[in-house]
Parts: structure tokens; sequence; C-alpha cells
């Protein structure tokens, strides 16, 4: 029972923690998206950048805004080698 109480709580932390990371991807995403972007232009901006004042959650190791032809998108690298990318 012990066993299965443990693997229950490391389901529901790690569950917890990617849902932090995708929600933090989100707001940066929000706010990279307020204004439109250079179409003619690709270009990459630290996720701290753009959200200015917001920390990241502690899982995640490294956040950027990528801006490729007037298109957006937040990628995450998290604890454990697992990456978000927001819009999906």
């Amino acid at each position: 029972m012990g066993f299965v109480t443990l693997v229950g709580a490391a389901v529901a932390y790690a569950a917890w923690g990617g849902r932090q990371v995708r929600d933090y991807g989100q707001a940066v995403y929000a706010a990279a998206t307020r204004t439109p972007p250079q179409t003619a232009v690709s270009y990459d901006v630290p996720c701290a950048q753009v959200l200015p004042g917001v920390a990241a959650p502690g899982r995640v190791q490294s956040c950027v805004a990528e801006f490729r032809s007037g298109q957006v998108a937040v990628v995450l690298s998290a604890e454990g080698g697992r990456q978000y990318r927001v819009p999906r």
C-alpha cells in the first residue's frame, strides 16, 4: 500500500510541475503576441525579456520566444529533458 501511495504522489508531482511550466509558457506566449511580430525577420527573445517581473517555475531550465516569419512559439526546457512548446 505504501508503494502505491508513493507512486501516486510522484505522478501527481510530475503532472503539477508540468502544468506550471505550460501555464508559464502560455503567459509568455500571450505577452509575445500582444503586438504583431515583424513578418520578414526571424529572431529569438529570452522569456524573461518578454514577460519581465514574472519568474519562471523552478523546473524551467531555459525558455525562449521564437519569432519566425510573423509566427510566435515559446519553447521551454524543463528538468528531466522535457521540452514544451506553446502553442502546440
